[in-house]
């Protein structure tokens, strides 16, 4: 992004989106600050912001369990979202249109959103790929994007794993580089260096 503004003054956007025909654009002239524009997106429809990238959108974050809207910063829950952008439904599938909106036509979109300051949201994950530890949120996806930095890994897959006292546990499938090996003890090991939040250790690795 930013040698695209460097060489020709070109600002590239952020964009979230999915087939169902939701959709979220972080550009220039709704977050002109391009170092949050990387991972901020205008939570369009909010009481309050104004937007100029989309009307007619209304966008809320959920905890599905209870129904409530939730508005505190930093709060992470289900993205749902209303627009006439937004499909009717799924094909030949009443039971699936049925538990994917509300009765207020509000589409959930399966995602976990993270809010933000100054009226924005972020991605965080994809709900099912959310390892609870405990009561605690892990993002798989964070964990992998952690380990593809590590050097002798070139790729590696984050799971959750059934387990009788938390719930669940973080299990990583890593595939090592050619003529490459590690255990366990070693990605603990790089992920403290990097210091993340022990409970976001891996606790069981398949090589």
């Amino acid at each position: 992004m930013t040698e695209f503004k460097r060489r020709w003054d070109i600002d590239i956007g952020n964009i979230w989106g999915q087939n169902e025909g939701t959709g979220i654009v972080s550009g220039p002239r709704d977050v002109p600050n391009m170092e949050e524009r990387v991972d901020h997106l205008p939570q369009f429809g909010k009481v309050g912001s104004t937007w100029m990238s989309a009307e007619g959108i209304e966008t809320k974050i959920v905890d599905p369990t209870t129904g409530q809207e939730l508005m505190e910063a930093g709060a992470v829950e289900e993205l749902a979202y209303k627009g006439p952008n937004v499909f009717p439904g799924y094909y030949k599938r009443p039971d699936l249109t049925a538990k994917s909106f509300d009765q207020d036509g509000f589409f959930y979109t399966g995602d976990l959103f993270q809010i933000r300051e100054g009226n924005c949201i972020s991605f965080f994950d994809r709900k099912k790929d959310i390892i609870i530890r405990g009561g605690q949120n892990i993002s798989a996806q964070e964990v992998e994007n952690i380990l593809m930095s590590h050097t002798k890994i070139t790729d590696v897959a984050a799971v959750g794993m059934p387990d009788d006292i938390l719930g669940e546990r973080t299990c990583v499938y890593v595939v090592a580089k050619p003529g490459e090996t590690l255990d366990l003890t070693e990605v603990k090991a790089f992920m403290h260096d990097r210091e993340v939040a022990i409970y976001k250790w891996p606790e069981r690795m398949e090589l």
